[in-house]
């Protein structure tokens, strides 16, 4: 049969003469087309509620397939595509939210070499997306010369709940995390940026494209990848992952796959030097934001990083009992019964505290930018420089030293935070910009010099480019 019976055939043969495979609600279906003389139809059946449909391409082949949405009973010909509603593609993604009941075509696009199979995948709900595009990236805890430790989004919250009189307890210094919590399959897909292959673009925001593109995606088989759920941040769980083996030096990029369905990503982030030696502390549940490198020696023997049962001791005691201390005194207070702020409580501002100590407690290792290595943000130099400074005499006395190191000073908007969730008859005080905070602090990077949220230099300690200016633990 010539191409123009073909279209003629197409043109007066109704959709119900031709194989479709009806969608049910809600359901994952993966298909393909290879050629554009045979379309695949799917029927989209009739709803009394807002469906939502999803397709993503699974393979980044030129040209890409396209999609129509066709209310009518007969399917566009070819070259006549446009009579029905396009769903434009964009990185691999497309959407539409509507009623059925309704018919959606594939059709293998025009042009490239012969017949090439494109895969694609097709979601549809009555309540949400199934394929979507998480807009919060991964988190970056730090590298080593060989190791990233990064978090998922988060994917469960946990409500704060508010101690109130006559029973006002806050939380105890030694924090113990619960496991029990189950979080969704998440994947993490790590690549080496110089390798990604142009084509990553095509299927950008493809959960199952991203897998497929041509380039180094690092296995977990070749580099040891330690999964554990955290409570990062005191009210969320994430999924944390070391991934190890890495080269000194050298960018990366990562994506977090959760559900098989949804693409958070991508996260940049380069790995430090070979001469870097200080080790990663993560996994400590009194101080969920201390998930990097700390100036400590090597673990022990068979570990490669500290975690709480790891930690030496002459840190830790002095810390929680300082803690300790620190919420015995803030509960002399009539905490739950006096207003000291209409914003802040007491248990705000052991929070700020206990942020604040570890910080402290445990300082942060880092490394002056290289002249001869890109940054993780493909090649450009950090807009500034972090706040460093080399020496082996931290705040914390305690820290069983054998080297020096070199210093990421904390944010001096930590300070600030606890100046602000505190009573004043704590009297808790910070060094003034003017004179001597910049010995201890980073300052400018977050705020500016008047503490005007959000008016520093880059409005935040850490981007998603890899480049980190304090430490915001």
């Amino acid at each position: 049969m010539s191409l123009s019976l073909f279209a003629l055939w197409l043109t007066l043969t109704p959709l119900s003469c031709l194989s479709q495979t009806t969608l049910s609600i809600p359901s994952k279906t993966s298909a393909s087309v290879s050629s554009i003389e045979s379309p695949a139809v799917f029927a989209i059946p009739s709803s009394s509620s807002t469906l939502h449909l999803s397709v993503v391409l699974c393979t980044s082949t030129q040209p890409p397939p396209r999609f129509f949405l066709n209310n009518g009973t007969n399917i566009p010909p070819p070259g006549t595509e446009t009579s029905g509603a396009e769903l434009v593609l964009k990185g691999g993604l497309a959407q539409w939210t509507g009623t059925g009941p309704a018919t959606l075509l594939a059709r293998a696009g025009r042009g490239g070499s012969g017949n090439q199979t494109r895969l694609f995948q097709i979601g549809i709900s009555a309540e949400e997306q199934i394929f979507d595009v998480d807009t919060r990236p991964p988190h970056l805890g730090d590298t080593t010369a060989n190791q990233a430790l990064i978090f998922s989004p988060p994917f469960q919250s946990i409500p704060f709940d508010e101690p109130t009189y006559p029973k006002y307890v806050l939380p105890p210094a030694n924090i113990t995390s619960s496991n029990s919590t189950q979080p969704p399959p998440q994947t993490l897909l790590v690549f080496q940026t110089a390798n990604i292959s142009p084509a990553l673009a095509q299927v950008s925001q493809s959960a199952c494209g991203i897998t497929e593109v041509p380039g180094n995606l690092l296995s977990s088989g070749d580099h040891p990848l330690n999964t554990t759920t955290v409570l990062r941040d005191y009210t969320d769980y994430r999924t944390q992952w070391l991934f190890e083996k890495l080269t000194p030096s050298t960018n990366y990029t990562a994506y977090v796959v959760t559900n098989n369905s949804v693409l958070s990503g991508p996260l940049f982030f380069v790995t430090k030097s070979s001469n870097f030696s200080c080790p990663l502390v993560h996994s400590v549940p009194f101080c969920p934001s201390v998930t990097y490198a700390v100036p400590l020696p090597q673990p022990p023997t068979g570990a490669t990083s500290y975690a709480a049962d790891t930690v030496p001791s002459n840190i830790t005691s002095p810390l929680l009992s300082s803690l300790s201390n620190f919420t015995t005194s803030l509960l002399t207070f009539a905490c739950g019964r006096d207003i000291y702020s209409p914003l802040q409580t007491c248990a705000s501002c052991q929070r700020a505290y206990r942020s604040w100590l570890c910080a402290v407690s445990f300082p942060r290792c880092g490394e002056p930018p290289q002249p001869t290595q890109p940054s993780g943000n493909g090649g450009v130099p950090p807009p500034l420089a972090p706040a460093l400074i080399t020496g082996n005499s931290p705040r914390a006395l305690t820290l069983p030293l054998e080297q020096n190191f070199t210093e990421l000073l904390p944010c001096v908007e930590m300070c600030h935070e606890v100046a602000r969730a505190c009573p004043s008859f704590l009297q808790w005080r910070c060094p003034s910009n003017k004179v001597n905070a910049a010995d201890s602090y980073g300052i400018g990077y977050v705020d500016s010099l008047d503490h005007d949220q959000g008016q520093g230099w880059t409005g935040i300690p850490q981007d998603s480019y890899g480049n980190v200016w304090c430490n915001f633990a």
